[in-house]
């Protein structure tokens, strides 16, 4: 309630980046319990004439439209990161934690089509956009080992 604990931020529209920012922000310091919550608000302040029938519409459909529309975050991947951080916070989700995740088995669905030809699948595993193990290279060869 002072108005020396005021913190600026912004970026080129200052509704991406800032807002993810912002509502993250609210979600580490507890003000707000969601990420849809901490969205909410900063979408709320962002706007001028905010119209809560709108809420936080990420469809772009403003785009076409004429008529005011709420000035929210937008994009999906930025929308996505709140999300994670309120996973963090209260999924009991460890980001830092190093533990070894092991797949026991793909399920994939396949067509009539599919069935009575063969066909081949190749996969990669990536770690923060590291390849750890690619199908295609020689013998499925591990590329990196971890531990």
């Amino acid at each position: 309630k002072d108005q020396r604990n005021v913190i600026a931020i912004h970026c080129k529209g200052g509704k991406g980046r800032s807002g993810v920012l912002a509502a993250c922000a609210l979600l580490w310091t507890g003000h707000r319990k969601t990420a849809l919550d901490a969205l909410e608000l900063f979408t709320f302040r962002r706007t001028i004439n905010y119209n809560p029938e709108l809420g936080l519409d990420g469809t772009y459909a403003h785009y076409f439209s004429k008529s005011p529309c709420n000035q929210t975050v937008e994009g999906p991947s930025q929308i996505r990161w709140v999300h994670y951080l309120e996973a963090v916070l209260y999924g009991g989700i460890d980001p830092i934690a190093t533990n070894r995740l092991v797949l026991v088995h793909l399920i994939l669905p396949v067509d009539l089509h599919q069935s009575k030809d063969s066909w081949y699948l190749s996969y990669s595993v990536t770690c923060n956009r590291s390849p750890v193990f690619d199908s295609r290279s020689r013998s499925g060869a591990q590329l990196h080992e971890w531990g």
